[in-house]
């Protein structure tokens, strides 16, 4: 399972905004005339852990991530929670606690969950 924040303007200023963060991108996407830079936040096979590496990040990078906005270019930053839903599974529950949103939320961030079918092997 994987955590990215995603940073996305149509005339987003790609090195100004790794070096605000102090992060290097994952990748750079450019698509009709916009970016969306892509860094790598956590980690992990463990759901749980995967949420705790999650909110240290944003308590780390909490006020750079507030700075961003206009001045960069940056017209969306979000964070993209990827897990993965086994065949054996009916449902899948994520569940945030109050700490986690109430940090995303000062960083200014929205928050997607992205649900990927996996393979038993």
């Amino acid at each position: 399972m994987l955590c990215i924040l995603r940073v996305y303007g149509k005339a987003l200023e790609e090195a100004q905004v790794s070096s605000e963060l102090g992060l290097t991108p994952r990748n750079i996407k450019h698509e009709d005339g916009s970016v969306r830079l892509n860094y790598e936040v956590a980690e992990s096979d463990d759901r749980l852990l995967l949420i705790e590496q999650t909110k240290k990040f944003v308590r780390d990078h909490g006020r750079k991530l507030q700075n961003l906005g206009a001045a960069q270019g940056v017209d969306e930053k979000w964070l993209d929670i990827a897990v993965g839903f086994p065949p054996t599974k009916v449902a899948l529950f994520v569940r945030f606690d109050q700490e986690f949103v109430d940090h995303v939320s000062k960083a200014g961030l929205a928050v997607e969950v992205s649900v990927y079918k996996v393979s038993e092997s």
